[in-house]
């Protein structure tokens, strides 16, 4: 074996070599957070305006997309600052380096835009009842001082939803927790927030 041959390969180096391998990664994270976001604009907002959906798949989105977001941000940097290292090394043609560097902005555009609406619609849930053949879901969406509460019905698993009433903007709630409450003999499912503040009474069928 020559010497140049035993010549030690510094760690950028060494990653760059590796990075065919890690390139696997970096699409899953990139299509993961694709799907999500994808969720959100094609199915998400129809099920905020009556629309049925899944409640609970919603709220598992909106906890993980989050942090996701920021994962595949880096991971899209990543993406094309190795990328133009292979072109540098003339690995990889202009052409094909000019095709990554436009899916790398697209796919920033698309994050922070899908960036904008999780934080104005960010599903948190608060309380829960189940009224005979249905189950109901409170949930909250706030918005920095102000909060936008949607109550959804469910069938009897507590699986499929659909949007039964929205608040439109409670200004200063942002720590008021909501809560359901159900009187049978008035038949009468009611939305408190704060300090037992009667937001909403819904009659169920």
């Amino acid at each position: 074996m020559s010497a140049a041959s035993r010549q030690p390969v510094d760690s950028f180096d060494a990653f760059v070599l590796w990075w065919p391998r890690w390139r696997f990664v970096v699409v899953s994270i990139l299509a993961a957070t694709g799907g999500l976001m994808f969720l959100e604009w094609v199915w998400k907002l129809p099920f905020l305006y009556g629309f049925p959906g899944l409640y609970w798949l919603f709220v598992a989105a909106d906890a993980a997309i989050l942090p996701l977001i920021g994962v595949a941000a880096v991971a899209a940097v990543v993406f094309l600052v190795l990328s133009l290292v292979q072109f540098v090394r003339h690995q990889w043609t202009g052409f094909l380096l000019l095709g990554l560097a436009g899916v790398c902005l697209g796919a920033s555009l698309g994050l922070a835009t899908t960036l904008i609406v999780i934080v104005a619609q960010h599903t948190v849930h608060m309380d829960s009842q189940r009224v005979r053949q249905h189950v109901y879901y409170l949930a909250d969406y706030p918005f920095f001082a102000e909060s936008n509460y949607r109550l959804y019905e469910c069938d009897f698993i507590g699986l499929v939803c659909q949007s039964v009433y929205y608040s439109g903007d409670v200004f200063g709630s942002d720590s008021w927790p909501g809560a359901l409450s159900y009187t049978a003999d008035t038949n009468e499912l009611v939305i408190t927030t704060g300090e037992h503040t009667k937001l909403f009474t819904y009659s169920p069928p």
